[in-house]
C-alpha cells in the first residue's frame, strides 16, 4: 500500500506513541492519539486505552495514575485528573479517553497518532504498537471477523497490551485491543468509529449535561423515570435475588481481592444499566452513558449470558439506537414487529433522557 512520505511514521515516533500505565496488578497500554472534535482543526489530544484499565472510579477530579513511556531513564510521569479536560469512558464498548493539557504533552513530547476516517474490513491486513518489557513492539495480522463494535483479529498479543492500537496500512488508528478470547483462539478490540461517536456525542452535550457526565457509566434513574420505561415494557433485567447470587458467585472466585472488587463494580453497573422487554423475549437492552443499544439474541446467547456478566455481555452485537443507521435497520429492524418497532422508535427520540 502506497504511503505520502509526509504521512510515514518512523520508529522513534512510534515510540512516543504509545506508553504503559501501571495498574494494581500489573500494566495496560495506552496510545496517543488525536481525536478530531470538535473539528479537525481544533482536535482533541489525549489518551486512550480500556476502560478496564482505567475504570470510572480513577478518573474523579483529584484522582491520578503514572505512565511509563519507552526512555533511557523509565522514569514514571503522573497524569492528575482535572476537572477541565475532557474525559470519556464507556463499560460496555471498554474504552477510557483523557485530554491531555498542553502543560503535559510539553513535558514530554508525545508523538499523536491520528485515526482512520475509514472503517477496517474484514480479512484486512493490521498491525499493533505493544511494549513488552516496556520495549516496543509492531506485530502484523488481520481481522478475521467483524461483529457490531467488535473486531476479532489474529495478532499476537503480550500481557499488558489492553489498550494497544489497532493501525491500517497507513498507519491509522482503526480499534484498541480490549483482551484474548481463548475458546475462539482470537483477539478482540473496539473498532475506533464506534470511539469517536461516543465521544462526540457527548462532547457535543456538554452544555445540556455538563463535562462530568462523560466520566460517568449511565446515571441511576429516578422512581418516576423507572415508571415511565416500565410502561413502556421495559424493565432491569437483574432482580435483587439475581444480584446476591451473582455477588456469591464472585466471592467465591480463585481470583485476588482486587479482581473481586472490580467485578462487583461491574455488577452494579451491570444492574442498573441492563434491561428486558416484556412483550419480546429476543430483545435485550444496554443503558450506556451516551446511547440506549439494544441487540437480537438467539437461543445460543441467552444461554451465554446467563450469567449477566460485563465480559459476555460486550460480546453480544449491540447496536445503537441511532437515527437513520442502516446498521441497525439490517440487523435488528427488520427482525422486529409493530409494537418492538415503537419502543425502539421511543428510545430514540429520548436521546440522552434516561442515560
Amino acid at each position: 500500500m502506497y504511503i505520502p512520505k509526509d504521512e510515514m511514521i518512523s520508529y522513534k515516533d512510534f515510540n512516543r506513541s504509545i506508553c504503559l500505565i501501571k495498574v494494581e496488578e500489573g500494566y495496560g497500554t495506552e496510545s496517543f492519539i488525536t481525536i478530531p472534535i470538535p473539528s479537525s482543526k481544533n482536535p482533541m489530544k489525549g489518551l486512550l486505552t480500556n476502560n478496564h484499565v482505567i475504570s470510572e472510579n480513577k478518573l474523579k477530579t483529584g484522582e491520578s495514575f503514572e505512565i511509563y513511556v519507552a526512555s533511557e531513564d523509565n522514569k514514571p510521569i503522573q497524569i492528575k485528573i482535572n476537572e477541565k479536560n475532557f474525559v470519556f469512558t464507556s463499560e460496555l464498548i471498554d474504552v477510557t479517553f483523557i485530554e491531555l493539557s498542553d502543560e503535559i504533552i510539553n513535558e514530554f513530547n508525545p508523538y499523536f497518532l491520528n485515526p482512520s476516517n475509514e472503517d477496517i474490513r474484514e480479512y484486512e491486513s493490521i498491525e499493533i504498537l505493544q511494549l513488552p518489557k516496556k520495549e516496543l513492539t509492531l506485530n502484523l495480522g488481520s481481522i478475521e471477523e467483524m461483529h457490531s463494535f467488535n473486531l476479532y483479529h489474529n495478532i499476537s498479543t503480550y500481557f499488558g497490551s489492553s489498550g494497544s492500537p489497532l493501525l491500517n496500512g497507513k498507519y491509522k488508528v482503526v480499534g484498541v485491543h480490549k483482551s484474548s478470547i481463548k475458546n475462539k483462539n482470537m483477539n478482540v478490540a473496539v473498532k475506533y468509529s464506534e470511539i469517536e461517536f461516543a465521544i462526540r456525542t457527548l462532547y457535543d452535550n456538554i452544555d445540556v449535561y455538563g463535562i462530568g457526565k462523560a466520566r460517568e457509566s449511565a446515571k441511576v434513574l429516578s422512581e418516576t423515570e423507572m415508571v415511565i420505561l416500565n410502561e413502556y415494557g421495559l424493565h432491569l433485567k437483574l432482580s435483587p435475588d439475581d444480584i446476591n447470587e451473582l455477588k456469591e458467585n464472585i466471592n467465591k472466585l480463585d481470583i485476588s481481592d482486587n479482581e473481586k472488587v472490580i467485578k462487583l463494580n461491574e455488577l452494579e453497573i451491570v444492574q442498573k444499566s441492563l434491561f428486558y422487554c416484556t412483550f419480546s423475549g429476543k430483545l435485550l437492552f444496554y443503558r450506556s452513558n451516551y446511547a440506549w443499544y439494544v441487540t437480537y439474541l438467539s437461543k445460543k446467547e441467552n444461554n451465554f449470558i446467563s450469567k449477566f456478566n460485563l465480559d459476555n455481555l460486550k460480546c453480544l452485537n449491540w447496536y445503537p439506537l441511532i437515527p437513520n443507521s442502516k446498521e441497525l435497520d439490517n440487523k435488528i429492524d427488520s427482525k422486529i414487529n409493530g409494537r418492538e418497532y415503537i419502543l425502539l422508535t421511543w428510545l430514540k427520540l429520548t436521546e440522552l433522557s434516561y442515560l
